[in-house]
């Protein structure tokens, strides 16, 4: 679709159905930091796919998906060895 192997709206779609608005949240509170392959990384992680599976969906290398998450973690301001999803998912930050 458009040159991508996923229909990220649909993705986008399923993510919020399954886990309380996540990727609409994710994407108001941070859509003008995150860009939009950071923020489909976040979406494949929410639903629990590792590193690995994520470099495949979105046909990037695990190696630029794991900097694309450290710059994640920079733009979110979140720590080091925090997983991310779950700093995304503490209440006192949302």
């Amino acid at each position: 679709i458009n040159g991508e192997l996923v229909d990220w709206a649909n993705v986008f779609e399923i993510i919020d159905n399954l886990y309380s608005g996540f990727y609409g949240k994710l994407h108001s509170k941070y859509g003008d930091v995150l860009s939009p392959k950071e923020e489909q990384i976040i979406v494949l992680m929410m639903a629990g796919f590792s590193t690995k599976e994520i470099s495949v969906i979105t046909g990037q290398t695990a190696s630029t998906i794991y900097v694309r998450k450290s710059s994640i973690r920079k733009k979110l301001g979140a720590p080091e060895k925090e997983d991310i999803v779950r700093f995304l998912l503490n209440p006192s930050r949302s």
